[in-house]
């Protein structure tokens, strides 16, 4: 299978190159950094340079590597480093090139890496508990910041690549990603809503936040692409869309294989 990843020099997009090639997969590496010039390293993924909120440069990119299935980890990562207006702005632009793309050049499959903070208790400014415990993808989405709205508009985007192409589309949220070099004890790397401290009372952890998302546990086996999504320790909440549901409907399948549909938005 031919796989393109986006954001492949991520935390999440490095794991998954590495994940992909590891299961004999053929990868394409793209992100916005400088490649290295000359004869590529023994294994390495071919890279190509992409900033993908130029919708020239993301079809472009997706043209060259004739993907079967796209993964989508670009992104500005967290809200805390960029003002909120730069991270919904790339990442929603980003996002959209990234699905036009895929329409418009007939790829089968896009599995979007999305996030935890979509139903929105977790970076929430204004804070507010989860409806019910263990949270899962059919909670309400109520984001309030630029990431978390950011993620959720890009669902959204997934939502009508669906509705318009012939296209099976995986979103996956991921909760507080880190690598053994950046994991971190400190209070402000947490949402001052996130489960496990206080907001005005003690939460139990619930199941989209139950501690750091190990990257070097990769939470989509890309193998699975072809239908539905099988999740790794760590994956915290998923939606698979496929072309031939209702547009009312998402489809989902638990971690033993049992699949259940739901109505309504993701």
């Amino acid at each position: 299978m031919r796989i393109l990843v986006t954001g492949a020099r991520g935390k999440v997009g490095s794991r998954v190159v590495r994940a992909a090639q590891a299961a004999g997969h053929t990868v394409t590496a793209t992100d916005v950094g400088a490649p290295v010039y000359g004869m590529p390293e023994p294994g390495q993924a071919p890279y190509v340079r992409a900033d993908l909120t130029d919708y020239g440069q993301a079809i472009a990119t997706v043209q060259r590597a004739r993907p079967d299935v796209v993964v989508h980890a670009a992104g500005i990562p967290d809200p805390a480093h960029d003002a909120p207006h730069v991270v919904f702005a790339t990442n929603v632009t980003a996002t959209f090139n990234v699905a036009e793309a895929v329409a418009r050049t007939g790829v089968r499959r896009l599995v979007y890496v999305s996030s935890e903070t979509v139903p929105g208790f977790v970076t929430a400014e204004r804070p507010f508990l989860p409806d019910y415990l263990p949270v899962d993808e059919e909670h309400p989405v109520r984001p309030q910041d630029g990431y978390g709205l950011s993620k959720a508009v890009g669902e959204a985007i997934c939502d009508a690549l669906v509705r318009r192409a012939d296209v099976g589309v995986v979103s996956v949220r991921p909760s507080f990603v880190v690598t053994a070099g950046s994991r971190t004890t400190s209070s402000a790397a947490r949402s001052p809503n996130c489960c496990g401290r206080r907001t005005g009372r003690r939460l139990r952890r619930c199941g989209n936040c139950r501690g750091p998302t190990p990257a070097a546990s990769p939470s989509t086996r890309h193998a699975s692409c072809s239908g539905g999504i099988r999740s790794d320790p760590g994956a915290t909440s998923w939606v698979t869309r496929r072309p031939d549901d209702h547009p009312e409907e998402r489809r989902r399948e638990a971690p033993g294989g049992d699949e259940r549909r739901q109505g309504g938005a993701a």
